[in-house]
């Protein structure tokens, strides 16, 4: 008899690794991943245009003097002409490079998308294997007989069942999954003709060198989403950081939709974990500052899915919905939605929350106080959760964090040495993300050209005190040391 803990053990684990939810948390990392390192691979290439840039625009003035000049009156040799021709075809290779590598994110961009919907099909048969059986794919008996067990067969079936969906177009593939699924993905899907223009591009960019083809005009027409007033068949398609910024936008929450009606309808016993994971990625975007983003995932939340695990998760939601909209500008949105639920019969948490969007500070001090240092919002809670970010810098929230809690560690004194060079060598590192980070926002048009050497030098400064500190914790280590 085979060991059923085995057996069973097996089955979890297989589920486990072919969860939704897994699925979809690694498929957005990537995601992020792509759009953080997007400017910095933009900024690496520009410095190298810019440069040969000079040096060309110098050998631009060189040959324009060279005009019916004996070379022999020049003060340049061979040698340091050719070094001009050089920097000019430097230039050349690093425009070419910038439009390639630019379209190469694009094409990532996709491919991780085709990838992760490979993944949610899988999962999905492999959670509802009664599924398969209306699959056209079919198998002989020496076939069957090949791969040794029903498992190898499944596995091989599922296969070819997601290769085959993954050939057709974007667009069939949502049609593919309704119909399998019984569920209407494109409701109410106002992102829709931007995911398709972009699929549309990246074809582009794969197959055609990035030209505008009738291919890309007839189903950007068909999908409402054909600029004819900039676009013509021919035209050569670009990527900037604006273009690309709203193409992770748009493939982020297409995504993070498909696959939590999916889950939802298909799965709808693992709704807690279902629910757990949509506020954990809308919570990410609210720490991030993502309120555009964030707002899309909690209205999807609170207006479009209507059915939650427990209340709580729904006027989680609903919090987080709220801060969104108040965080991202929207404050009588915010103030509309608050007020439109009935929060007296809820947990103090909730009553917390409610007043600090309303900025009813004083109310709110009051329910701190009732919530106490042990209760269900924590300290850590306190000094990191968005949406006490206003809150915290009000004196009801100091004085009664004080009296809870103490004083904040940050305002403490520590004398350990150890503790100092750890804060000094952070705060050296720290120091050079901000670089980046501004060479970013000037690159992405976040900071204005006449501000970047304000920015850098200020970072300059920081970390010239941060060398001077480390020094003087040197030098105390060695008198300690000799004494």
């Amino acid at each position: 008899m085979p060991n059923t803990m085995t057996n069973e053990s097996e089955k979890n684990l297989r589920l486990e690794q072919n969860s939704i939810g897994k699925n979809l948390e690694n498929f957005i990392e990537n995601l992020n991943s792509l759009m953080e390192t997007f400017p910095f691979s933009m900024i690496s290439i520009e410095v190298v245009r810019y440069t040969t840039e000079k040096i060309f625009s110098l050998h631009q003035e060189v040959l324009r003097k060279m005009e019916g000049v004996d070379l022999s009156t020049l003060n340049l040799n061979e040698e340091q002409l050719e070094l001009l021709t050089e920097a000019f075809k430097r230039t050349q290779k690093a425009s070419i490079a910038k439009k390639l590598v630019a379209r190469s994110f694009i094409v990532s961009v996709v491919s991780q998308y085709d990838a992760f919907v490979g993944s949610i099909i899988k999962t999905l048969f492999v959670n509802k294997p009664d599924t398969l059986n209306v699959s056209e794919k079919q198998l002989t008996f020496s076939e069957l007989m090949s791969f040794g067990s029903i498992e190898a067969a499944t596995e091989h079936i599922i296969e070819k069942e997601i290769e085959t969906v993954l050939r057709k177009s974007h667009s069939e593939q949502f049609d593919w999954l309704g119909n399998k699924f019984g569920v209407k993905l494109r409701e109410n899907l106002h992102v829709w003709p931007d995911f398709i223009e972009l699929t549309q591009r990246r074809n582009l960019f794969v197959h055609a060198d990035g030209l505008v083809s009738q291919q890309y005009i007839s189903v950007c027409e068909e999908n409402n989403c054909y600029d004819k007033d900039t676009l013509q068949r021919g035209s050569e398609l670009a990527v900037d950081y604006e273009y690309f910024a709203k193409s992770h936008d748009s493939i982020f929450e297409i995504s993070v939709k498909l696959a939590h009606v999916l889950w939802r309808k298909v799965l709808p016993e693992q709704r807690h974990d279902a629910d757990i994971n949509l506020n954990k990625i809308g919570y990410e975007l609210l720490v991030g500052k993502k309120y555009k983003l964030s707002h899309k995932v909690f209205d999807f939340a609170v207006n479009t899915l209507k059915k939650y695990s427990s209340e709580e998760m729904r006027l989680t939601f609903i919090i987080n919905l709220a801060q969104s909209l108040k965080w991202g500008g929207d404050d009588r949105g915010s103030l509309k939605l608050i007020n439109a639920q009935d929060w007296s019969a809820t947990m103090e948490s909730f009553k917390l929350c409610q007043n600090v969007l309303l900025s009813n500070f004083a109310e709110a001090k009051v329910l701190m106080l009732k919530i106490g240092a042990e209760g269900s919002i924590s300290k850590r809670d306190y000094c990191t959760w968005p949406i006490f970010q206003e809150f915290r810098v009000s004196t009801e929230f100091q004085s009664t964090f004080e009296s809870l809690f103490g004083l904040h560690e940050a305002t403490k004194n520590n004398d350990s040495n150890t503790d100092d060079q750890i804060t000094i060598e952070l705060s050296a590192v720290l120091g050079l993300n901000d670089v980046l980070n501004v060479l970013a926002g000037f690159y992405t048009g976040a900071i204005p050209s006449n501000e970047l050497t304000t920015h850098l030098d200020e970072i300059n400064k920081r970390l010239v005190k941060t060398h001077e500190k480390q020094r003087e914790t040197s030098v105390d280590t060695e008198d300690k040391i000799i004494s």
